[in-house]
């Protein structure tokens, strides 16, 4: 272990991408410090990859709008599914804590699951998205955040999050 940290500590100081994950992180012995270095470095990948894009912004109400009650904050949760593994079973109680008086939640899957029917009749809206469509995720539903829940699939992983540069 203390290898792999010098390692990562070498690829920060050498201002390169960690061979670390953010979600990774966390099973390894690293400071706080190092943990959100990780995550800033993977960050500036994805605003990178979505700046060549030449993608136009995306404009959404402002936050008094949503804290007066005049619209609703659309969240969005995006999956590779939503099937049975760990990630799924740590966040499938989140979207339930949402207050959906203000809050709208909208489920997102990359690809069909077997268990999508049996988790349909507990999310409010579910769809099946390509990854080619990923970039315009938030247009047609007006999304605030879209928030990924399973980091299975890395192309997938990394265009959504590239999404979050432009919401």
């Amino acid at each position: 272990m203390k290898r792999l940290v010098a390692i990562v500590d070498d690829q920060l100081s050498k201002k390169r991408l960690p061979s670390v994950h953010p979600h990774h992180s966390m099973l390894y012995p690293l400071t706080h410090q190092t943990r959100i270095a990780i995550a800033a470095k993977h960050a500036q990948l994805c605003t990178e990859k979505v700046a060549m894009l030449n993608h136009p912004p995306f404009n959404y109400p402002d936050r008094l709008s949503v804290r007066n009650g005049v619209s609703r904050l659309r969240i969005g949760y995006v999956s590779s599914d939503f099937g049975n593994h760990p990630t799924s079973h740590l966040m499938q109680s989140i979207p339930g804590m949402h207050d959906r008086s203000r809050i709208e939640v909208s489920h997102l899957v990359l690809s069909l699951s077997l268990f999508l029917c049996i988790v349909s009749k507990f999310f409010s809206l579910i769809i099946c998205y390509f990854q080619r469509e990923l970039l315009n995720l938030g247009r047609p539903f007006e999304m605030k955040h879209t928030y990924l829940k399973s980091g299975r699939n890395a192309v997938s992983k990394h265009a959504v999050l590239s999404c979050e540069a432009f919401l």
